[in-house]
């Protein structure tokens, strides 16, 4: 156990991370800056919720999945809006989104976290592979890694590529194999981690 609080620690520290980058940082997009925040924000406030109270973490959660995955959507959308029929495939995707998500705030908690938390991460997951096969296109192999945006999208893809499987069997987990919440815990906060660094990563290589 004191692996697991050691690394859940650790994963809510390294929020800080992006936000110092973000500091050094003159001309950064408000879209960038609002994840960041929030990111650091939801991370704290979860801590707070842990250590002094008994309200159930997944509601917050599911709430947090959603702003997340709609900023990187819109955040994203910068990079993809190549032609007129991407800009509006991009804004039906986005319609779509925020539609889902209505729908499945009238469900359980625990069957929105399971549902959207698996579709948001698939969705992710895919638009990141399609930036970072662009990006792999426009840019040399030795100026690759300090894209933004491929920086970014690598961070999406290992962060929710490494929690879909957690996502989908989170009722397993939380109801009928607890235990396995030992086993599962250190890949989410590792991933988190991974996460933190990357986008911090991505700010860095940013122009001034």
């Amino acid at each position: 156990m004191g692996l697991i609080y050691f690394l859940g620690y650790l994963a809510i520290l390294s929020s800080l991370v992006p936000l110092i980058f973000l500091f050094k940082k003159k001309k950064t997009s408000l879209l960038l800056k609002i994840l960041v925040l929030e990111i650091l924000l939801v991370n704290f406030s979860n801590l707070i919720i842990f250590l002094f109270s008994k309200f159930d973490q997944i509601n917050i959660f599911s709430i947090h999945v959603f702003f997340e995955s709609t900023l990187l959507l819109f955040l994203f959308k910068e990079q993809l809006v190549l032609t007129e029929l991407l800009r509006k495939f991009f804004s039906i995707l986005v319609l779509i989104h925020i539609i889902f998500f209505t729908y499945v705030l009238t469900i359980s908690p625990d069957e929105r976290f399971t549902l959207f938390g698996a579709y948001s991460k698939i969705l992710l997951s895919l638009i990141a592979v399609i930036l970072i096969v662009l990006r792999y296109r426009i840019y040399e192999d030795d100026s690759l890694s300090n894209d933004f945006f491929f920086n970014i999208s690598a961070a999406v893809l290992i962060y929710n590529g490494m929690q879909l499987y957690v996502v989908i069997f989170n009722s397993l987990f939380r109801f009928q194999l607890e235990s396995l919440l030992i086993f599962t815990w250190p890949i989410i906060q590792l991933s988190t981690f991974i996460y933190h660094i990357l986008i911090s990563r991505a700010i860095w290589k940013l122009k001034n």
